[in-house]
């Protein structure tokens, strides 16, 4: 890995500097441009050091073709580094892998794929620690100017770049440039997207995973639906005063998991 505190793509997917922009971003754009309220910008000041915008793939550089449709203006690609404070983050007690401060620093994520027009390839950065964020861009249909995030798919966990497992080594090979969709910007972008799908299906299993990515992105979602009504039904069971409740509360619990359990055995087929 590079001696820089920066943690650029070029470090493990060999990307040709004819595509490197290396330009940071000051915090006060976001400020100015995105209309951040004090909560918003309070994030950025004690979680943010910097925002990089490291490489553009367009095709004056590389043969791949626009895509537009009535939704979607995919003219470009393109990576950015945000490195967080060193001072401020904190591993958490509970989940091996994860921060405390996740929520803040998804939101930091939204924020910046929000203000940033072009598709992007993000990746955020605690010290050696890495993950990746993506989204889908849709234009509104009567202000093509207006953009909305479609769903964020991320790597579900933060990867140890000095530390890289088999999962991880199959990740950033299957996203090197050369193996992605070169059909248009929009498929390119889509293809990176489909890999961190595969990757975070192959971790629920530990192994990497060979469904369709549709059927691992259904059951993905299952999942995380599953998680959600588990986590919300938790809080009910704290707040029951009823032995009845809790029973029905816990039963309930106890379906989710099941079905969870059932899910992550169809990623192993």
């Amino acid at each position: 890995m590079s001696n820089n505190r920066e943690i650029l793509f070029n470090d493990f997917l060999n990307i040709s500097d004819e595509f490197l922009i290396d330009s940071y971003i000051s915090k006060e754009k976001f400020y100015n441009f995105g209309s951040l309220n004090s909560s918003d910008k309070k994030l950025f000041k004690n979680y943010v050091r910097q925002v990089k915008w490291c490489y553009r793939f367009h095709n004056s550089n590389i043969n791949i073709q626009p895509y537009f449709d009535d939704k979607k203006r995919y003219g470009e690609v393109e990576v950015c580094n945000i490195i967080l404070k060193d001072e401020n983050i904190s591993k958490s007690a509970n989940e091996d892998k994860f921060f405390n401060e996740d929520k803040k620093i998804d939101k930091i994520v939204e924020i910046v794929l929000r203000l940033i027009t072009f598709p992007q390839i993000l990746v955020v950065q605690y010290r050696s620690m890495i993950r990746i964020f993506t989204s889908h861009i849709t234009v509104n249909l009567v202000d093509s100017k207006k953009r909305t995030l479609d769903k964020i798919v991320s790597t579900n966990n933060w990867i140890d770049t000095k530390n890289i497992n088999d999962l991880e080594y199959t990740l950033f090979n299957n996203i090197q440039i050369e193996n992605l969709n070169h059909e248009n910007f929009y498929e390119f972008y889509n293809s990176f997207i489909d890999n961190v799908i595969k990757y975070n299906a192959s971790l629920m299993v530990g192994e990497e995973v060979e469904l369709p990515v549709d059927e691992l992105k259904e059951i993905n979602d299952r999942i995380e639906i599953l998680n959600k009504e588990i986590k919300s039904l938790r809080i009910d069971l704290k707040n029951a005063t009823q032995p009845r409740d809790e029973s029905r509360i816990n039963n309930d619990i106890r379906i989710r998991r099941i079905e969870i359990r059932n899910l992550q055995k169809k990623l192993e087929e």
